[in-house]
């Protein structure tokens, strides 16, 4: 439908998003930038746009910092380019707290955001980290129950504690929500 469209109005830039966004749905994430570029150059203001086309270079394995740092100026409390800047952002930045911190601000109820602050909380040189991270992770836990990277980091983080006990209750919920995982198991023998 959208091609037929593009095919009578070939400069209608909402058309022209729609159609890359269902590309990118689909998984053509190759098609879907293309069309998603061609939407920037015409729509430059529009940060569900440039978002989108962030996602669509990130699923091709391409640096999306440009597409969705603009998104992030463009709407500064939109979710979806910030979740997507925290997926492509490696930990060990400085960038990645402040990503979590404003994911899980702008999404209480979304567990990435959470998830993410309590790793950037928990460092890994320190022997028992903060209550902080603990507290984040818990709410991303609490927020999404079946969020198993969530469950194990949680009972990573209470094991450093030396909380063995919440640690080994949190790793039988790790089998439990995926009994296949080896991090799960690795969780229950840690």
């Amino acid at each position: 439908m959208y091609r037929a469209i593009l095919g009578i109005d070939a400069g209608n830039a909402r058309v022209r998003h729609l159609l890359g966004f269902t590309l990118l749905q689909l998984g053509e994430a190759g098609a879907a930038e293309v069309e998603l570029r061609a939407a920037s150059l015409r729509s430059p203001g529009a940060a569900e746009v440039w978002t989108h086309l962030g996602l669509a270079r990130l699923a091709l394995n391409q640096p999306p910092d440009t597409e969705l740092r603009r998104a992030m100026v463009l709407a500064p409390a939109g979710p979806d380019a910030a979740l997507g800047s925290l997926r492509a952002t490696p930990r060990a930045e400085p960038s990645f707290r402040r990503l979590a911190r404003r994911v899980a601000c702008a999404v209480p109820l979304h567990p990435a955001g959470w998830h993410a602050l309590g790793l950037a909380g928990s460092d890994n040189r320190l022997v028992v980290p903060p209550i902080a991270a603990v507290t984040a992770l818990r709410r991303a836990v609490t927020s999404a129950p079946d969020d198993l990277p969530a469950t194990v980091d949680l009972g990573d983080l209470f094991r450093r504690r030396g909380e063995v006990r919440t640690a080994r209750r949190l790793g039988r919920r790790s089998v439990c929500l995926q009994p296949h995982s080896a991090p799960a198991w690795t969780a229950l023998s840690a």
